[in-house]
């Protein structure tokens, strides 16, 4: 669908560009395609002479043929806006390293959080309490 090559363009670009601009090479593990998109809000409009939607609500175009079309001309506009704003074009990689890195750092943390409730599980909640017994005489 149009997302699809939305989103295929905007990632594309941004990769090889981040790649060539050597901004990724500090960088000990990899970005993903959310990391790029992480925080955009995009208006896509296409026009199409025969749309088919999907599902009854039709609210998504399910026509494949618009995949290409979109991501090439998104691909053609960020590339040449890329390289006529540099400055911009170094914000928005050093924006896509900062989501990654925090993609990063929640996974661990996660896993932390994890590890520790496998390694410490089996006690009481803490309202409950073991018994302790009094002997009276």
């Amino acid at each position: 669908t149009h997302l699809q090559g939305f989103r295929m363009g905007l990632t594309r670009t941004l990769k090889k560009y981040a790649d060539a601009s050597g901004l990724l090479d500090k960088l000990k593990f990899e970005i993903s395609g959310d990391d790029f998109r992480e925080g955009l809000t995009a208006i896509i409009s296409v026009k199409v002479a025969e749309p088919q939607f999907e599902g009854q609500t039709k609210t998504k175009l399910g026509n494949r043929e618009v995949v290409s079309p979109v991501s090439q001309a998104v691909a053609e506009m960020l590339e040449s806006y890329l390289e006529e704003n540099p400055n911009d074009a170094k914000i928005i990689v050093q924006k896509v390293i900062l989501a990654a890195q925090a993609r990063h750092a929640a996974k661990k943390a996660r896993e932390m959080v994890q590890r520790k409730t496998v390694m410490g599980g089996g006690g009481l909640p803490g309202k409950l309490s073991d018994c302790s017994e009094q002997d009276p005489t």
